[in-house]
């Protein structure tokens, strides 16, 4: 099977033209999260006080639902940072490590979604965008280290 160019159009799988193109999606993919998640916990701050003030929260909930976003600021920080290191480096220990802290971020985004104690439609709206963003990150990633991890064993058949 050929394109028009003449070229065959089934190729190797492995390339590294896929490397710069994941590296590259997964860098926006990460500029774009960054920015949404500023918006997220400066929309959510704000949701929380307007909660607090016109809804009968109770003290250890709010307290509780503040905690859990701080708690993302934090996952969401070393993800940052590991997730980076990983796909500019190639590294398939810190894909990994920012692989794993993925789901926990999912989770709070469910959290927020679906199992606040109110939720209100930007809730959902929020939450939503914010595991939209978590679920195509961690497809990204896991592209990312299956082919760092292809790298690997293809240099060590090379030796």
């Amino acid at each position: 099977m050929t394109a028009l160019s003449g070229r065959p159009v089934v190729g190797k799988i492995y390339s590294s033209n896929s490397q710069q193109n994941v590296a590259v999606a997964i860098a926006v993919v990460f500029f774009l999260n960054k920015i949404y998640d500023c918006v997220f916990i400066i929309g959510e701050i704000a949701l929380y006080i307007y909660k607090g003030t016109f809804l009968p929260y109770e003290a250890s909930d709010i307290g509780l639902e503040a905690a859990l976003l701080a708690l993302l600021v934090i996952l969401d920080s070393l993800r940052f940072a590991f997730g980076a290191k990983g796909y500019l480096t190639q590294r398939l220990a810190a894909l990994s490590l920012c692989l794993l802290l993925t789901p926990a971020v999912i989770l709070i985004g469910i959290h927020v979604m679906i199992w606040q104690t109110y939720v209100m439609r930007i809730d959902y709206i929020f939450g939503a965008i914010l595991v939209s963003f978590h679920a195509l990150e961690f497809c990204l990633l896991l592209l990312a280290s299956l082919m760092c991890m292809m790298r690997s064993t293809s240099s060590f058949d090379a030796r």
